[in-house]
């Protein structure tokens, strides 16, 4: 169904999908589906593995753009880029509706699985979705992360993962592609040179069989000699490079490898200089699999897998393009010494196979033969270079190819069409111009054919009566036909009859030129000779060979990283590959040379040498291109890169800045034509390398130039090291954003320039003399805003190794909606605010027009509203994204907390708004009337009209300070706007203290000069004094203002000290430089404590950061969010979740009255009502406690708070609540975040509620008198309470009153079950989920007892046992004391007691009794048997009887002195002696068998413990639940085991024990808590976190656990015939029989029936 203008959604088994529908090039129509799923996220457990077949989804998935591309280091930039999580295909469909499903192409790149994507990019569907057919795109895994191979079966990584995705793709395809209109029984497989080789290994593999119909591979196959990779300790030397220590272990390097970043996996170069002379191209490829496992692609040579191929009864079409060779040619021109040296060693043109065979003396006459058929009689050198293009051709592909067809003649059953693509065009053949440029003009060079059979972003609409636009027409007629019906031939090549080739005459082909012709293959003749240089038995063996073998020449070691690259193309400089260096260096040293020329990525360019202002000589390459000019289709995108240049680019002088409105003229200057790179170099050599800084220019977004007219680099230049400025678009054309992903503009164009500049930088720094791997990225005011951006993008890792913030922070973006609407109205757009109509107009606006635009009205002018257009969150992922949440939340878990920092500001930010106040003293007015204009714009954004009201007042009276809003107050505002500035500074200082690992330092510009601040001269005249927004930078800066100082002038010495410190901290990452350390020690920001920075005035000193108390005044209105309740206003807080999931904090809510004096060990009184704002941003302290491990006193009588967690406050519909009681046996507890932190399940839309309840005495005395009204159970009535509250007020959190669920563990799971089972709490929830406790374990009840009495006389009572008068006495104690003791004798544990306060069965039934009678009563009768209940507990409960058990072995030892106790009490009082001997006889045989119970038994001890304590009562409570509920119970058990994440099994066996999962180890993947981490999202620790999650607001939402993240598990409910049956929760998630069912049976075999459940 369409369900807009321009999506489609469709239904899939797997779940609904929403598709675009685009339009091609030529205005074709089509239904496009992308990043469809078809395997899991290959991360964590799954890296380097088979891929596992991806599952289904909730919801609508949408697919209206392309993955990411697989991992992968770019030809480009050599910069790694991609995404592990890949594995996604693209599904493109004529029509979704036919009388006939469409035949299928599936199409496989290329990139000598190295590099590769399946993107609209570079191969999108225009062309074929003229023709009815569906196209499928894949992404397939490459370089280690898809080809890695280890020999340890036990690892199950074989090799070959990246074709492993190919298959799992083409699984898919089958099972799936019917619902987009494919013919399930017509699918071709197809693809170019590694793509072809890969299209040629699934026609070889069984793995395949039948999932396609037919296939055609393009300039590659498996008989190609890089086609297979032999084995080799790739991976060792992989994990060695990173940091592994250890032997070459499988199971032990894959861990290693495990442990590390994916960019860091591909970023390597692991070919030794004898692995590249013996010929090895790639470490990691396609491989002869170490062992045949399950999933085995290449199980044997290539060769025989060709022979026995299922395919051979496939029809196939094979073929290449005429002068394959041809994209060697730059590195040929280049090396023309490798080629003038070929007689030094001839063997090397002799096929490795072929001399590995042969003594030395034979492959000499192979060598002659060879050199004679394509050199003739001439001695071969770079003078004959076609020559040698002319071998590599057929080295490199054509024999492989024509080798394939023989091999497809002697074997294949079914027509094999055999063609040569052969079409020329002048400046179409875009592979060709690539890799020549003009140098050659004629010739198709490898790759050639693509841009003919896919639009990609290099091609442009054609005029239909060209030859190119033919020949297009004729390639996807061919191969639509043959894909339609396994025969090529079609009406676009008629009257040509296109036969299949016959064994008696393979030279017979197809060649497609600028007419189609069958010939006779022009390559046949040199293909005879290499077939000659092969025994006819071994002509078609592909050897498999040991690494010491291998001796291809290091020519063609080049030539296969070439394909590499330009079968994806693109182009860059490999000489790495090379045995010889190509690069030519014109470096020098003593500044002789005046035009100096460097040799980048992209081609030559010419620089010029100048003198600095003080005289010193340094280079400048200025304008120097580093992506296409985003004109035309381009303008508003993400940049493309550049194409190479040929000769020498004049780079002498700067370009223009991009088009912007003057500051100074108020004309539109610039043009949008501004790509370019400034780069300044105090030298081209030394004897290390320089280090880089890259300078971001400030101007609010909208204006700023990046070159030496603005910003010269003068000052930097008279130290060593490399200056580089980028310009990048601004403005609308930097910043438009539109939310519809078929425009392709998420916003942030500009600052995805700056990210392709660092690329290009980090590639190139060697060039320049300068260092990859130390490069400082720093800037001013929104310059400094785009560098704080980029250390919080993901995308950015790498690209710089340091920053420099100056007056400029971003930890919002803040951006201001429908902007885009608002400029085309502005324009002249009549229509409505729809992305697409907008966006086109905009388009065709005149560029200048847009420029100069100025929409803002009078109002919004007066709230200081300039920018329009700045960075934004992106909205959907693109392969470019560069913000996709905002800078507070990515900041957390940023790349760059590890790196070092200097931020900044000046002593007087907020000078600048003086004269502006001065000069519109209208505006004073406006600020009395409207004070929230004066808030930071993030609080503006977060608050409502009333909060910003009273937040904007509340700042203004504080910097007023008691004087009246007046122009003699304006210094007052100035003031302010600073510490508004040195606030965003704080925010990110706090970040770093929290975050950061590495050092922080911290300045204040405070240099005051009456002529050389020239921004404060500039706006305020010189008789104003102070240091403005700016002003620092003239003194590292030459701008048009700057004249020459005198040396004895501070101004002079202010600049170099500035100058030294930046490029101290650029070389070393501490700024304390050699001319400064005398002066000062700059020490980095301490985390904590007091906070100093650099006084740089004309002293330096360290100083305390001035006034902290206004940044705290600050720091008060930020996070805070208020909220109304019935009983009061209060104030809550935002926060961040350890995820990054921000979410509402209430915390320290009162629900009932202090429970002090009068109210101690009573029933709750609710709370009243409260005047002002309720403080409700910190939780409250814990209940008066004695620590269970410590033994410390901690914690306040005034505990009954709860604290409240809301996803979102507002939504459709409210929003489910689940309620947790916390355990500790009734003795301890606390609702806190050191404990039971929100985190994991503010992922959910979900309220969240936890509560304090009065734990030991304080909640659990019990008294007989009536009279005093202490029956008992104060803390379940502190719970009931709570409910009462919650049930009452959470609407206001946006809770539902009709969806609330209570949960609980361990004393926590028995409170639940006791609010299940009590008349005080009918109604009051709707389902319950209680954990490792409930009302039949037989710690639930206390027996009455005179624990009240015993607590008096410990501390001093001397009377009888008089309730009141026991009463007085305990009231009349500090609280602290009253949970200091140590009450129970001998006979009370041996009767099984652990504590002396604790539920009962209360002493009398009042009005608000909880537990009126026995808890089995209770539970039979509940009102809750009306409820859905989840229970279960953890597998190795007892775990937590570790310490008490290892500190008394005694007890272990003579267990059968006293052999009786092991029988439960409630059995043992209601039998005699005889009988219970024997009860004890039949558990100590289930639990120690034959054995003599000991201490040397510690395990089985603590097996019976975690049935005696929690187990069998869980279990009666489930019976109980069968026998008498009316709603469903779910029964789990916790199973998951992690060494390092279960805390609780930590906690009470230390490093005793490793394993086992413990009671309470549930909780950890519930709540975050103190001892967690942020997890590896691939890690099993975070998946289990998502599924117990899941099912718990799963359960909380609708009553049922079931969710995706158990999927494809059906969790169903527990039946009475067989309650064995649970849901075990460990590294997977499985329906099993309970493991513990036949020892509860034992247990349950104690009792009657009766007295069971």
């Amino acid at each position: 169904m369409a369900t807009s203008l321009d999506t489609y959604e469709l239904a899939l088994p797997l779940g609904q999908i929403r598709g675009v529908k685009r339009r091609t090039i030529y205005d074709d129509e089509y239904y496009s589906f992308e990043r469809l799923p078809f395997a899991k996220p290959p991360i964590g457990e799954l890296r380097f593995k088979a891929p596992q077949p991806a599952g289904g989804w909730q919801g609508v998935l949408d697919c209206t753009n392309y993955a990411a591309k697989p991992v992968q280091k770019s030809f480009l930039n050599g910069q790694p880029e991609g995404s592990e999580d890949c594995l996604y295909l693209n599904v493109y469909a004529k029509r979704l509706n036919s009388e006939k499903p469409l035949p299928v192409i599936v199409y496989i790149y290329g990139g000598s699985f190295s590099v590769g994507e399946a993107t609209r990019e570079l191969y999108s569907p225009d062309y074929f979705m003229a023709k009815d057919v569906v196209l499928v795109t894949l992404n397939y895994r490459v370089d280690c992360l898809g080809f890695l191979s280890l020999n340890d079966p036990s690892v199950e990584i074989p090799g070959n993962a990246g074709l492993k995705d190919q298959v799992l793709a083409l699984k898919w395809v089958k099972q799936y592609v019917e619902h987009f209109n494919g013919d399930t029984n017509n699918i071709t497989v197809c693809g170019e040179s590694a793509g072809g080789c890969s299209t040629h290994y699934m026609m070889c593999t069984e793995q395949t069989r039948g999932l396609f119909h037919k296939a055609i591979p393009m300039s590659g196959t498996v008989l190609n000699y890089w086609a297979n990779t032999p084995p080799a300790d790739f991976a060792y030397r992989l994990a060695k490079l990173y940091g592994y220590n250890g032997e070459n272990v499988d199971k032990q390097v894959l861990a290693h490898l495990r442990s590390l970043e994916a960019y860091q996996l591909v970023n390597h170069n692991l070919l030794t200089e004898e692995d590249r002379r013996l010929g090895l191209i790639c470490a990691f490829g396609a491989t002869v699999e170490s062992y045949v496992g399950p999933d085995c692609v290449v199980p044997g040579p290539q060769l025989e897998m060709v022979r026995s191929a299922w395919s051979n009864d496939l029809p196939v079409m094979l073929g290449g393009t005429s002068f394959e060779g041809l994209f060697i040619y730059p590195e040929l021109k280049a090396n023309t010494k490798a080629t003038d040296h070929l007689f030094d060693d001839p063997v090397r043109v002799v096929p490795h196979d072929v001399s590995v065979q042969n003594t030395q003396e034979e492959n000499l006459k192979y060598s002659e033969r060879m050199i004679r058929a394509y050199f003739g009689n001439e001695k071969p050198s770079s003078a004959l270079l076609f020559n040698f293009l002319d071998y590599y051709s057929y080295k490199i592909f054509w024999h492989g190819i024509y080798r394939s067809l023989l091999a497809r003649l002697k074997y294949a059953r079914a027509p094999t069409y055999f063609y040569r693509f052969d079409f020329d065009s002048p400046d179409f053949n875009f592979y060709r111009k690539l890799f020549c440029g003009d140098d050659i003009t004629k010739g198709v060079a490898h790759a050639d054919d693509l841009p003919y059979l896919f639009f990609n972003l290099q091609a442009w609409k054609l005029d239909k009566s060209s030859a190119e636009y033919k020949t297009i027409q004729r390639m996807v007629g061919m191969w639509t036909a043959f894909a339609t019906s396994s025969n090529p031939n079609c009406e676009e090549i008629a009257p040509i009859n296109w036969k299949p080739s016959k064994a008696g005459k393979p030279q017979e082909v197809l060649n497609i030129s600028h007419d189609v012709s069958i010939i006779d293959l022009p390559e046949f003749e040199k293909l005879k000779l290499w077939n000659s240089l092969y025994k006819e038995e071994e002509l078609y063996i592909v050897q498999i060979l040991p690494t010491h073998q291998i001796s291809l020449s290091n020519l063609n070691c080049y030539s296969l990283s070439a394909v590499r690259l330009w079968s994806e193309g693109s182009f860059s400089n490999m000489s790495e590959q090379l045995f010889f260096d190509f690069r030519s260096n014109s470096m020098t040293a003593d500044y002789s040379e005046t035009s100096p020329v460097v040799k980048t990525t992209h081609g030559r360019i010419r620089g010029i040498l100048l003198q600095s202002l003080y005289d010193e000589p340094f280079y400048a390459f200025d304008g120097v291109p580093y992506a296409a000019p985003p004109v035309g289709a381009l303008r508003f995108k993400a940049p493309y890169d550049i194409r190479p240049w040929y000769g020498i680019r004049d780079c002498s002088q700067p370009q223009d800045k991009c088009l912007q409105v003057s500051s100074y003229t108020k004309q539109v200057e610039g043009s949008e034509d501004c790509l370019y790179l400034n780069i300044s170099v105090k030298t081209l050599h030394s004897e290390k390398p320089l280090p880089i800084m890259v300078y971001l220019h400030g101007g609010g977004y909208k204006g700023g130039d990046p070159s030496r007219r603005a910003w010269g680099p003068d000052y930097f230049m008279q130290q060593q090291v490399i200056f580089v400025s980028i310009g990048h678009r601004l403005g609308p054309f930097g910043f438009l954003s539109f939310a519809d992903p078929s425009l392709e503009v998420p916003g942030n164009a500009g600052l995805k320039d700056i990210v392709l500049g660092l690329q290009w930088i980090k590639a190139n720094a060697s060039n320049f003399n300068g260092d990859p791997h130390n490069i400082t990225l720093f800037g001013h005011s929104s310059g400094a805003g785009t560098a704080h951006l980029l250390m919080q993008s993901p995308r950015t890792e790498l690209l710089f190794n340091k920053a420099i913030l100056m007056a400029g922070f971003m930890t919002e973006t803040n951006r201001l909606p429908n902007m885009e609407y608002r400029l085309a109205k502005h324009l002249g757009y009549e229509g409505e605010n729809n992305d697409v109509d907008v966006y086109n107009f905009i388009k065709q606006a005149d560029p200048k027009l847009v420029a100069s635009a100025e929409f803002w009205t009078p109002e919004e002018r007066a709230q200081g509203l300039l920018l329009a257009f700045t960075p934004c969150v992106e909205p959907y992922n693109t392969p470019s994204a560069v913000l996709l949440a905002e800078p507070i939340e990515l900041q957390r878990s940023a790349w760059s907390n590890n790196i070092p920092l200097i931020l900044g500001t000046t002593s007087s930010e907020g000078l600048y708004v003086h004269k502006w106040l001065k000069d519109n003293p209208a505006m004073l007015n406006n600020f009395r009337k409207y004070p929230e204009q004066l808030l930071p714009r993030t609080l503006q954004k977060r608050c409502d009209v009333g909060q910003k009201r009273e937040l904007g007042k509340s700042l203004l009276q504080y910097f007023l300070a008691g004087q009246e809003l007046s122009l003699e107050s304006v210094d007052r505002l100035v003031d302010l706007y600073s510490y508004s500035m040195l606030h965003s500074q704080q925010r990110v200082v706090h970040a770093r203290g929290a975050y950061g690992r590495a050092p922080t330092y911290l300045y204040r510009f405070d240099f005051d000069s009456p002529d050389f601040n020239f921004y404060r001269v500039r706006f305020h005249g010189p008789e104003m004094r102070g240091v403005g927004h700016v002003d620092e930078l003239g003194y590292i800066f030459v701008i048009p203002a700057t004249f020459k100082l005198d040396a004895t002038r501070p101004e002079y010495a202010t600049i170099l000290r500035m100058v030294a410190m930046f490029t101290e901290f650029a070389l070393k990452s501490d700024p304390n430089a050699p001319l400064t350390q005398s002066l000062v020690d700059w020490k980095p920001i301490a985390r904590f404590g007091q906070r100093h920075c650099l006084n740089i005035s004309h002293e330096l000193q360290l100083i305390a950061q001035p006034e902290p108390q206004k940044l705290k005044f600050f720091d008060q209105l930020l996070d805070t969010y208020e909220l109304a309740l019935p009983l009061g206003q209060i104030r809550g807080v935002k926060r961040l979740t350890i995820y990054d999931d921000d979410y509402y904090s209430f915390e320290r809510l009162p629900f009932a009255k202090p429970p002090i004096g009068e109210l101690r060990f009573k029933a709750p009184q609710p709370a009243g009502g409260w005047q002002g704002v309720l403080d409700c941003t910190n939780y409250a302290a814990k209940p008066v406690q004695k620590g269970l491990l410590t033994g410390k006193i901690e914690g306040s009588e005034d505990c009954l708070y709860l604290n409240v967690y809301a996803k979102r406050l507002n939504s459709e519909k409210p929003l489910p609540v689940i309620v947790y009681i916390y355990g500790g046996a009734f003795s301890v507890g606390e609702a806190t975040r050191e404990l039971y932190s929100p985190d994991y399940f503010m992922a959910k839309d979900v309220v969240l509620v936890t509560l304090n309840y009065r734990v030991d005495c304080l909640g659990f005395l019990s008294l007989n008198d009536p009279s005093v009204e202490i029956p008992g159970n104060a803390g379940l009535k502190d719970q009931v309470l709570a409910l009462k509250w919650v049930k009452q007020y959470i609407e206001h959190f946006n809770g539902d009153t009709n969806n609330i669920t209570v949960c609980g563990e361990s004393a926590g799971g028995c409170s639940t079950h006791y609010m299940m089972c009590t008349e005080q709490t009918r109604g009051l929830f709707h389902k319950a989920i209680p954990m490792s406790g409930t009302v039949l374990n037989y710690w639930a009840n206390t027996p009455p007892a005179d624990f009240a009495y015993r607590l008096a006389k410990l501390y001093g009572y001397n009377g009888e046992n008089v309730d009141k008068q026991v009463l007085d006495h305990l009231r009349s104690l500090e609280a602290h004391k009253l949970v200091n003791h140590s009450l129970l004798t001998a006979e009370d544990r041996r009767n099984g007691l652990i504590y002396a306060f604790g539920p009962t069965v209360e002493s009398y039934v009042g009005p608000d009794c909880v537990v009126p009678g026995s808890q089995l009563e209770m539970a039979r009768s509940a009102w809750s048997n009306d409820l859905p209940v989840m229970l279960g507990g953890t597998s190795f409960e007892g775990l937590f009887m570790y310490p008490g058990l290892k500190a008394n072995t005694k007890a272990m030892d003579n267990l059968l002195d006293d052999p009786v106790r092991v029988v439960p009490h409630d059995v043992r009082v209601q039998h005699t002696q005889e009988e219970n001997l024997k009860y004890s006889e039949r558990m100590i045989r289930a639990y120690f068998g034959n054995e003599k119970p000991s201490s040397a038994l510690l395990f089985n001890f603590l097996d019976f413990y975690s049935y005696k304590i929690f187990w069998h009562g869980i279990y009666r409570s489930l019976l109980a639940r069968l026998k008498y509920a009316r709603a469903p119970t779910y029964f789990y058990r916790f199973d998951f085991d992690s060494p390092d994440f279960n805390f609780y099994r930590k906690k009470y066996c230390g490093e005793d024990i490793t394993k086992g999962v413990a009671h309470a180890d549930d909780l950890p993947y519930l709540f975050f808590n103190l001892q967690a981490w942020k997890l590896d999202k691939s890690s099993a620790e975070y998946k289990t976190i998502q599924r117990m999650v899941g099912m718990w607001t799963a359960f909380a939402t609708s009553s049922n656990p079931n969710c995706e993240e158990i999927a494809p598990i059906n969790w169903k409910p527990s039946k009475a015939g067989k309650p064995q049956e649970v849901l075990n929760i460990s590294h997977d998630v499985s329906i099993i029989d309970l493991p513990e069912f036949e020892k509860l049976k034992v247990w349950d075999s104690l009792y009657k029936q009766e007295e069971l459940y």
